[in-house]
This record gives C-alpha cells, structure tokens and sequence, in this order.
C-alpha cells in the first residue's frame, strides 16, 4: 500500500515539473518574440480657442524581430482618442479621413504617422492646446503593451526641431558632398566670385521657415495647410 502511494506521488511530482519547465519555456518564448517599439518625436499642432479637435504625429520604430500593433491610444486632454489616417478619394480627388482600427509596425521597420496619413485624432478638446503646451500620450500596443509619451504642441504646419535639425543636417552634408566633387563634376569655377557655403545652408532653412509661416490657413478637421 505504501509502496503504490509513493509510486503515485512520484508521478505526480514528476507531472508537476513538467508543466512548471513547460510554463517556463513559453514564457520565455514569448518575452523573446515581443516586439521592441521606439516612438520617436510625438508632436502636435496648437489650436485655437474652443477648437474640437486636435491630432499626434510620430514614428514608430520596431526594433524587434515580430511585428507589433497599435490598437488604442488614450490621453486627458480629449474625451475621444482614435486612430485616423487621411487618404485621397478616387472619385474626386479630395483628401478625406477615416477611422482605422489599428496601425501594423513590420518587424525591423518603421511607420510615420504625419498630416497627411495616419494620425491620433484627439476628438472633443477638453482644453486648448497651446504652443509649448506637452501633455501625455497613452499608446497600447498588442504585444509590448502600453507606453506613455510626451507630446509636444508645436506651431501649425511647421516640424519638430529635431526633425528640421535632421533635414539641415543632410542639406549640408549634400553641399558639402558636392563641393568636394563627389557627387557632381566640378565646373571651372571663378575664385573672385566663390560660393558661399554657409550662407546658401542658412538661406535654405529660412526659405523653409518662411514657407511654412506663411500658411495661409490650417483645417484642423483633415489636418491640412492651406497656401496662398
């Protein structure tokens, strides 16, 4: 009798075990497959007073080696919070907005949420969002789970500084690139009458400042700017 006893709680020691080291393994399987998602430079666009929208723009960068999904994003400065993207209607070529039920981030790839296509739309403003303004950003991924950014208000149809900086800093690699004649076969060049390197960087930038401040108007429903 004591001997089938023991038998049996041999056995189910045995099955516990298994299970436990069974429990184990999948669990690491799965904190192995969970995808690794950067949001970079989350940004918004400042509003008027008693606007009832409002929309977020970033990157997703996925690091990991699966894809991920952003499924639902939530913040405390409006009582709706979807995800939108503006696409362009085949019968008449105006851009129009929908709701979308999730973003997919490729493994090792990025996704640009920008004005013109996938965006958080903040619906029902609780507040104005005003320049300089950062609130916090909820975003719930299927796999990662939840990450909470800070958003920065930045003035309408303009960019945040570190992407601009990143854009200046191509723009002078590429003239710096060409005045050493790797890109393009040096012409002969009149020495009296050089070219200014640094001033033609800086006039670029202006231009492009000058071009986004001079917007005529912004339609916060699409997210669009509209010039003279």
């Amino acid at each position: 009798m004591n001997k089938k006893f023991y038998i049996i709680a041999l056995s189910l020691m045995l099955i516990g075990f298994s299970y436990q080291v069974i429990a184990q393994d999948e669990m690491t399987t799965i904190q192995e497959s969970e995808s690794v998602i950067e949001v970079k430079t989350p940004y918004a666009f400042a509003t008027i007073s008693n606007a009832p929208t409002g929309a977020v723009f970033f990157d997703l960068i996925n690091n990991g080696d699966e894809e991920d999904t952003l499924i639902a994003a939530s913040s405390d400065v409006a009582q709706i919070n979807e995800i939108h993207e503006n696409y362009i209607d085949e019968d008449d070529g105006t851009m129009m907005m929908r709701k979308i039920p999730a973003i997919v981030v490729g493994a090792k790839s990025t996704v640009n949420l920008k004005p013109t296509g996938k965006h958080i739309m903040l619906i029902r403003l609780k507040e104005q969002l005003r320049l300089e303004d950062e609130f916090d950003l909820t975003l719930n991924f299927e796999k990662s789970g939840a990450q909470v950014v800070s958003v920065k208000v930045i003035p309408p149809g303009t960019q945040p500084m570190s992407s601009l900086k990143e854009t200046g800093d191509k723009l002078k690699e590429m003239i710096m690139t060409i005045d050493k004649g790797d890109a393009v076969e040096k012409a002969p060049m009149n020495h009296s009458h050089h070219m200014d390197h640094n001033k033609i960087f800086s006039d670029a930038l202006e231009l492009k400042s000058e071009e986004v401040m001079n917007a005529d108007a912004v339609d916060t429903e699409s997210n669009t700017v509209h010039y003279e």
